[in-house]
């Protein structure tokens, strides 16, 4: 405690604790408490050392908690690990990359890593430790970062950037972080609820998760999201958005240069949709208020559509199993409306309008060059209006 060491290799090895100490090292510092889980933590101290490129120059190892460590590998990586404690409240630079494990927390730190290869920082290591939490960090790398939960942590309110790739996998769950890469990101913990996170990628972002809930994103390439449920969220690509889920609603989902694909198990519901290329949506319930807008085609398929406002360049397709009720559905191509009952829906085509039901069709406006409406029951007070011919 209290000591200055300073060498061309530091060694410090006990079973209690290393506190209060600074070390200064040309080559490397090596920093050990370990005594098979029962040894002690180290705290408030500060190492500098040099080491070469990829070699680590500041090794810290801990039982206990590592706290309040200032470590500066100069020339080279940086290794820290825990076999029972936290990470917390520590300063951690390496001008190569940087190697994190923490038997529990990883908190309130700034870790910075500049070499291009791949930092990982890994928390909730030890299997005698039910949750663990990765928050309040500040992580900034110039290469890619792997962000490892061990299937037991909390990501939260943390600040990421990675110029490579950047990973979260195996967490509980993320919430109000702000994730930030070059390269590509991905969120895989098929389990975890992504909650008020940011994501802004220059590459691809493919999220898979639970519930994704007022999540933002951002993403140069594609934008791919899997979930139960993503609702209350800005989903945003340069390329193609494709999402699959449960439930869809009340998002802000833009493809600026490609398409957008929905596929619902139950239901979609209102969304603002925007797209470049085609639009296509598919739900095994109901698609429901709705803002669709493409260049391109749009197609829509679920068991009930209704009052869904459709804009399109290309086709128009609205398929229902059981109706299509409310709307407004227009096109610069064809349009075509199909339900067992179709009701109180507008389509407006430049081409082609073609509605078919299999029993009513009512309280219904349509304008096409050819119009054709046919229903096997009824159709009531229709308004149809043909630049060529109509056939009713």
């Amino acid at each position: 405690a209290g000591t200055l060491f300073d060498g061309d290799v530091v060694n410090l090895k006990t079973t209690g604790d290393i506190e209060n100490a600074s070390v200064k090292a040309t080559r490397y510092a090596w920093l050990d408490t370990r005594a098979d889980g029962n040894g002690g933590s180290v705290l408030n101290t500060v190492v500098t050392a040099k080491g070469i490129g990829r070699t680590n120059g500041v090794i810290v190892y801990a039982d206990q908690d590592v706290k309040g460590l200032t470590a500066t590998a100069d020339t080279a990586s940086l290794f820290v690990q825990t076999t029972n404690g936290s990470i917390e409240g520590s300063t951690l630079i390496a001008e190569n990359i940087a190697k994190l494990s923490a038997g529990s927390n990883i908190l309130d730190n700034s870790i910075t890593a500049t070499g291009n290869a791949a930092t990982t920082i890994v928390a909730g290591t030890n299997a005698d430790i039910e949750q663990a939490l990765i928050d309040g960090n500040v992580v900034t790398v110039g290469g890619a970062l792997v962000l490892d939960g061990s299937g037991k942590t909390f990501v939260s309110d943390n600040t990421i950037g990675a110029v490579g790739n950047l990973t979260v996998r195996n967490v509980l769950g993320s919430s109000a972080n702000t994730y930030t890469t070059n390269g590509n990101f991905v969120f895989n913990s098929a389990d975890a609820n992504t909650v008020n996170d940011t994501v802004t990628a220059t590459g691809n972002a493919t999220i898979t998760a639970g519930i994704a809930s007022e999540l933002s994103v951002d993403a140069g390439g594609y934008a791919f999201v899997t979930a139960r449920r993503l609702e209350l969220s800005d989903i945003k690509a340069n390329d193609n958005v494709r999402i699959t889920a449960d439930e869809v609603a009340g998002n802000d989902i833009l493809s600026e240069t490609g398409l957008v694909s929905i596929t619902a198990a139950a239901n979609v519901a209102t969304n603002a949709i925007t797209a470049a290329g085609n639009v296509t949506v598919n739900a095994g319930e109901q698609i429901v208020g709705n803002t669709i807008t493409t260049a391109g085609a749009a197609t829509l398929a679920a068991d009930n559509i209704t009052n869904n406002n459709v804009s399109a360049t290309g086709n128009l397709s609205a398929t229902a199993t059981t109706s299509v009720v409310g709307g407004t559905y227009t096109t610069a191509a064809a349009a075509r409306v199909t339900g067992a009952y179709v009701g109180s829906v507008t389509v407006a085509a430049t081409g082609n309008a073609t509605i078919t039901s299999g029993t009513t069709v009512e309280n219904t406006v349509v304008r096409g060059a050819i119009v054709n409406v046919t229903a096997e029951d009824n159709i009531e007070n229709l308004d149809a209006k043909a630049t060529r011919y109509a056939w009713i």
